[in-house]
């Protein structure tokens, strides 16, 4: 690096090296070196662009997964799918029907007939968003019920299952789903 203001041409007058200028300062090449500086650059801004380009790739995969993952519920079924909102309510279509009761902790009561023609209760529950919950080696663990939440972990509160008005000695998931069946979720604590 030389500063400019000190700079003179080359003894003979013929410009035997390049010079190139740095912030105020003239850069000082042996003949040709120009050229390698220019064929260097250019294959810096040919890095940086295919490098720019990969970037913006990744971005653009990761906001797609991202996108895609807001959709999941992680494994917690369909926690806002049909609510029961009126006490006699039909839900479903199929040809087996059976009724359902779900009670809170406060003890209020609401019924609904469910027309499946799923295999198992816990099924035809999840298909219609009625139980959503997670998923484990005994069959799903039920979570919520008719959009409410029973959170053992929290206040102990969790959802029992009932067949014909007795503790169910299955889960809702291997529990067949029979026409004129009475099951129904009644949240208790322990």
């Amino acid at each position: 690096l030389v500063p400019l203001d000190s700079l003179s041409p080359p003894a003979g007058g013929t410009g035997d090296w390049d010079v190139g200028l740095f912030e105020g300062f003239a850069l000082l090449w042996m003949p040709g070196a120009s050229d390698f500086y220019r064929r260097m650059n250019m294959g810096f801004k040919r890095l940086r662009k295919v490098i720019s380009r990969w970037v913006g790739f990744a971005l653009l995969v990761a906001v797609a997964l991202l996108a895609a993952g807001c959709g999941k519920d992680g494994g917690q079924g369909a926690a806002q799918g049909a609510v029961i909102a009126t006490d006699g309510q039909v839900l479903g279509e199929g040809g087996k029907a059976f009724s359902l009761t779900v009670a809170d902790l406060d003890g209020n009561e609401i019924h609904a007939e469910i027309h499946t023609d799923e295999e198992t209760v816990g099924d035809a529950l999840e298909a219609l968003g009625v139980i959503a919950g997670e998923d484990s080696p005994t069959g799903i663990y039920v979570k919520s019920v008719n959009g409410i939440t029973a959170d053992y972990d929290k206040d102990g509160s969790y959802w029992a299952f009932y067949v014909d008005g007795e503790y169910a000695q299955t889960g809702v998931g291997s529990t067949p789903a029979e026409d004129g069946g009475d099951y129904a979720f009644r949240a208790e604590k322990a």
